[in-house]
């Protein structure tokens, strides 16, 4: 734990929440008093679901006194662990998180000729990195629009209008014309009954 950390943990939360909105206190050290802000950026950048390079990178855009992206990395590691909001930061950004550590595990193992160790934490580090894209995003759960107004026609819809006296005929005739079918007689004996039942075949109408 960084010596900032272990500062501020000494702290009453309540001192801390109050400078967190008034921006203004006499009971912490100026020093803290930056680190406060940066790690309430953080928590800010970590709700976007953005890679920890992604989140250092803005995080010293916005605080450039801050000078480097490796301290940067640093600040935003400590500001997780100070305010604790692991459950509240998505698995996207956790993935990436450890994904840089399989990375620098594997680095090592390069520089100590351990190429098979390497190789295993890249994959694991690849695996953690392409997770995200098969995750279902909040966006695809979106239910549908449904529209209801009684000024749009089914033909504005690129329906056709039938009756319900037509489909019910319809559906009449198909019965009919199954059960005909089915009997044992000619096609000529089954054309009559179907002139007698007036059934017209749908390709004649």
């Amino acid at each position: 734990m960084s010596t900032m950390l272990e500062k501020l943990e000494k702290l009453d939360p309540a001192i801390i929440d109050s400078y967190r909105k008034t921006g203004h206190s006499d009971a912490i050290p100026s020093e803290l008093q930056q680190r406060i802000i940066w790690y309430t950026t953080v928590t800010i950048l970590a709700q976007k679901s953005i890679s920890v390079n992604r989140a250092s990178a803005e995080l010293l855009k916005t605080h450039p006194e801050i000078k480097t992206q490796y301290f940067a990395k640093k600040v935003y590691y400590e500001a997780l662990q100070f305010f604790h909001v692991d459950n509240s930061i998505s698995n996207e950004v956790w993935d990436d998180i450890y994904a840089e550590k399989f990375d620098k595990l594997a680095a090592l193992c390069i520089a100590d000729n351990r190429f098979e160790a390497a190789g295993r934490y890249l994959e694991k580090a690849y695996q953690l990195r392409t997770n995200k894209d098969s995750r279902i995003k909040l966006e695809d759960l979106k239910p549908h629009t449904f529209i209801i107004t009684n000024k749009i026609k089914v033909e504005d819809l690129g329906f056709k209008k039938v009756s319900l006296h037509d489909i019910a005929t319809k559906y009449s005739n198909g019965a009919y014309r199954d059960m005909i079918n089915k009997l044992p007689i000619s096609e000529k004996e089954k054309n009559e009954l179907f002139k007698d039942a007036e059934i017209i075949d749908d390709e004649d109408e």
